[in-house]
């Protein structure tokens, strides 16, 4: 009668001739984990090794603070991101500036009509003679975003939308403007005034 160890080894080894050798096992693995490769059994690229940040796949949702106005961007993207430092940002935002991200405005105006009964607007002049009509929600006060009037009453074909009302945003390449007023330090070379390509 064969003995409980020799029965244990005489196991192990019918089990260990049955695999394969150990680089085999960690071929897969390492393949999987160097830069540039795929892993064998899938064609998604090894996402991990991307210097490049996410991008939104879906034009981003645009909310109030209590919830009431919903509305979603004309694109995945702003056409441009800005840090103003005006007195005016300072005063609307209660702090040492505002952000915006500009959207065209198709797609996003005239706000949709289930909202305008929730939407306020208050205008003022801005030192270039236009009109900026500010729309804010009525409920919490939030405000939304911005829309110019030129003096020759067209208005502009972007928004400028308040960046925290905006899903994801970031300060990625924004551009400081009116750093005249600055609270706060600025980035070097940023614009003492108004951008220099208007959004």
């Amino acid at each position: 009668m064969i003995s409980s160890k020799a029965y244990l080894l005489l196991a192990f080894r019918q089990r260990t001739a049955l695999r394969p050798p150990t680089s085999s096992l960690l071929r897969p693995y390492l393949m999987s984990h160097s830069k540039g490769m795929t892993h064998p059994t899938s064609s998604t690229t090894n996402r991990y090794h991307s210097n490049m940040p996410p991008k939104l796949s879906e034009n981003p949702k645009i909310t109030c603070q209590c919830g009431t106005i919903s509305l979603t961007a004309s694109r995945a993207e702003p056409l441009s991101k800005y840090v103003c430092h005006c007195t005016e940002c300072q005063k609307q935002s209660t702090s040492a500036f505002g952000t915006s991200a500009i959207f065209p405005s198709e797609g996003m105006w005239p706000f949709p009509k289930d909202l305008q009964q929730h939407i306020g607007m208050w205008a003022r002049r801005a030192d270039s003679g236009n009109t900026v009509e500010c729309y804010f929600c009525k409920g919490c006060g939030v405000r939304i975003l911005h829309r110019v009037i030129f003096k020759d009453g067209t208005p502009r074909p972007s928004l400028a939308v308040k960046g925290g009302c905006v899903e994801g945003f970031n300060l990625e390449g924004a551009r400081h403007i009116y750093t005249r007023s600055a609270l706060v330090p600025v980035p070097e070379g940023s614009e003492p005034g108004a951008p220099r390509v208007k959004p």
